[in-house]
C-alpha cells in the first residue's frame, strides 16, 4: 500500500510538472491559450479542401489581409498585377484548391503577378507578404494590359507627372510599368539629369510620353536674375530637343514657384498640380498610394518623382486602382487639348470641368 501511494505521488508530480512547462511555454511565446486554440482551429480549416465556390467565404479564425503594396525591397520579377474581385479570398501556398491557406485578401486588393497564367491554369501566381503564393482565377482578374487606348473629352481623365528625373535606374523601371499598363505620362525633367541620361529621355519620347521642362538645376525661379532664369529654361529646352526631338511646350517651375517675371520669360504653359502625395517626404509606397487614389478626381494633375524607388513601386498599385475607378491616363498636352483652348503662357493647376 505504501509503495502504491508513492507511485501515485510521483505520477501526480509528473503531471504537475508538465502543466507548469506548458504554461511557461505559452507565456514565453507571447500568446494566450485562447490564441493557441484559434491557431490550431485556423490550421485545421486551412488544410481542408475547398472548391472554387468556397474561395470567397470568410473564416472567423483567419485574419483578413491588407492590400499588398509592392515595396522597393521586393526584388521579384513581376508580369503585371492581379485584382482580387471576391470577398476575403483564400491565398494558397500551391496552385491547388486543397493547398494550405496562407492568408486572405479583401476585394480590391492588388497583388503583383509573378507568372503569366496559361489558359488551362486555374490559379495566378502572385506575391503575397513578400512570398510566392497562389490565388484562384475565378475570384481575381489580371489588370495589366487593360489600359485605355484613346481618351475622349467625356471620359474621366487624369495626368500622371514625374519630376526631377531622369534617373538612370529608376526611370527605366517606371517606363516598364507604364508600358505594361499602356499608360502615357509627362516627365518634367531637369536639364542637368537629361544631359547625362540621354538614352532614357529618348526612350520615354519614343514610347509616347511627353517630355517637359523642370529647369536645368532646380533653382527657385522667383529668386534669381532674369539672365539666370532664361538660362535655366533655354539650356533645358536645348537638351530636351536634342534627345526627344522637339522643344518642350510645358514648364513646371521648381517648388511650384512663379511670378510675373517668370511668366514673362516663358512662352509655354506653366503646369503646377492638384494632387501632391508628398512622395519625396514619406518615401513609402503605401502612403503614396493612399494619398493619390483616395483623392483623385476627373481632371487632376498628379505630382510625383521618378527619383524615389518607393514612388516607382507605388505606380504598380496606383494605376490599376485608378483604372478600376474608370480613369483614363493622358499627358499634359492631351489633357489641355481635351479640356481647354490650347494656348501658350497659361498656368494650370488642374483641368477639372475646364471649358
Amino acid at each position: 500500500m505504501k509503495l502504491l501511494s508513492i507511485k501515485i505521488l510521483y505520477k501526480t508530480a509528473a503531471i504537475a510538472l508538465v502543466c507548469l512547462m506548458t504554461i511557461a511555454m505559452t507565456s514565453c511565446g507571447g500568446g494566450s491559450s485562447k490564441a493557441s486554440s484559434q491557431a490550431v482551429a485556423s490550421e485545421a480549416v486551412s488544410s481542408e479542401p475547398q472548391d472554387t465556390a468556397e474561395e470567397s467565404e470568410a473564416s472567423s479564425s483567419q485574419q483578413e489581409s491588407e492590400p499588398e503594396i509592392p515595396t522597393e525591397n521586393d526584388k521579384q520579377t513581376t508580369f503585371g498585377t492581379v485584382l482580387v474581385t471576391g470577398d476575403k479570398v483564400n491565398i494558397r501556398a500551391e496552385a491547388k484548391s486543397d493547398a494550405k491557406v496562407t492568408g486572405r485578401a479583401a476585394a480590391g486588393t492588388v497583388l503583383a503577378l509573378l507568372k503569366n497564367r496559361g489558359e488551362d491554369e486555374e490559379f495566378y501566381k502572385v506575391s503575397y507578404g513578400g512570398k510566392e503564393a497562389y490565388i484562384a482565377a475565378s475570384v481575381s482578374t489580371q489588370l495589366s494590359g487593360t489600359g485605355v487606348q484613346a481618351a475622349s473629352k467625356g471620359e474621366k481623365l487624369i495626368a500622371l507627372t514625374f519630376d526631377d528625373g531622369p534617373d538612370k535606374n529608376l526611370t527605366p523601371q517606371l517606363l516598364d510599368i507604364l508600358k505594361s499598363e499602356e499608360v502615357q505620362a509627362t516627365f518634367f525633367v531637369l536639364g542637368s539629369a537629361a544631359k547625362v541620361n540621354p538614352s532614357v529621355i529618348k526612350r520615354a519620347a519614343e514610347e509616347g510620353h511627353q517630355i517637359a521642362s523642370h529647369t536645368y538645376n532646380h533653382k527657385d525661379l522667383t529668386s534669381i536674375s532674369e539672365a539666370k532664369l532664361k538660362s535655366e529654361i533655354n539650356d533645358t529646352a536645348k537638351v530636351i530637343e536634342q534627345n526627344a526631338g522637339s522643344k518642350p511646350i510645358a514648364l513646371r517651375p521648381p517648388y511650384g514657384a512663379y511670378n510675373a517675371a517668370v511668366l514673362n520669360a516663358v512662352d509655354v504653359n506653366v503646369i503646377i498640380w492638384s494632387i501632391d502625395p508628398m512622395d519625396w517626404k514619406f518615401k513609402d509606397a503605401e502612403i503614396v498610394y493612399q494619398n493619390v487614389v483616395n483623392v483623385a478626381r476627373d481632371g487632376d494633375i498628379v505630382l510625383m518623382h521618378d527619383v524615389h524607388a518607393s514612388s516607382v513601386e507605388a505606380m504598380k498599385s496606383i494605376i490599376p486602382a485608378l483604372k478600376l475607378r474608370g480613369f483614363s491616363f493622358v499627358t499634359i498636352e492631351k489633357l489641355i487639348e481635351l479640356r481647354s483652348t490650347p494656348a501658350h503662357g497659361k498656368v494650370y493647376n488642374d483641368l477639372r470641368n475646364a471649358a
